[in-house]
């Protein structure tokens, strides 16, 4: 089921990676907005789509998996889980969660400190590629204010 699911992904992720390289190159900033939207709704027909596709597999697979399975192996896993084994698992879930969240924050806050240096305060070689729409904005004015 591993495989299905990252076959499934890969060419399903072949849609936003599409958008996201038109809207990269057109460094439209009023079309943001309408590419978070699009993503939440693609990640949600991705997730309906696959449960579908889960369901098929899972039962074209059923009967070769299940001759391959000891049918109280099963049963024998679900006698000896006892409830605080699972309880300790969803507590030391949270201090992993916040820890994850934490650095997400970091690496979001050096990504913004580094477009900040390469849009602002870098003059080297290959500027030419950092620079946006403010930059041409920018000179025009002084143009305007030269004639």
């Amino acid at each position: 089921m591993y495989f299905a699911f990252l076959s499934f992904y890969t060419s399903a992720l072949v849609i936003p990676a599409v958008v996201g390289i038109v809207l990269w190159f057109s460094s439209e900033s009023l079309l943001r907005p309408y590419t978070s939207i699009f993503i939440i709704l693609w990640a949600l027909l991705f997730l309906e789509n696959w449960k579908n596709r889960q369901s098929e597999l899972g039962s074209r697979w059923s009967n070769s998996i299940s001759q391959h399975t000891p049918p109280d192996l099963m049963i024998h896993a679900e006698q000896h889980s006892l409830w605080w084994k699972t309880e300790l698992k969803m507590i030391l879930s949270i201090p992993l969660a916040v820890a994850s969240v934490l650095v997400t924050g970091f690496n979001m806050t050096v990504a913004f400190v580094l477009e900040a240096f390469v849009m602002r305060m870098y003059h080297g070689p290959f500027q030419f590629l950092a620079v946006r729409t403010e930059g041409k904005k920018k000179t025009k004015n002084k143009k305007q204010v030269a004639h």
